[in-house]
């Protein structure tokens, strides 16, 4: 993770969750992802955007993450997270 941010705008912003947030200030800062840090108890899904707006790859999904060859992943084509730029500056 490099603290990007693109995680914790798409569950807020675009799929209407807060399955991450912010802690800490400064150095210490980290995502978290709910008060118990476990995804599990959470209502993230495969199809929400914060899966996909990872541009390191920090978030998979489970027996899914590496299974589809390159070239045909979504960030081969267009820089991850370009959707919520736009969206965000047409708001």
């Amino acid at each position: 993770c490099v603290l990007c941010g693109r995680c914790v705008r798409a569950s807020r912003d675009i799929d209407g969750k807060s399955v991450f947030g912010f802690e800490g200030r400064g150095i210490k800062m980290r995502i978290t992802v709910n008060s118990e840090g476990s995804l599990s108890g959470t209502q993230l899904s495969v199809v929400d955007k914060a899966v996909d707006v990872c541009p390191v790859g920090s978030i998979v999904i489970k027996r899914k993450g590496f299974s589809m060859p390159y070239g045909t992943r979504l960030f081969d084509k267009a820089p991850i997270g370009s959707d919520i730029e736009k969206k965000s500056k047409n708001n």
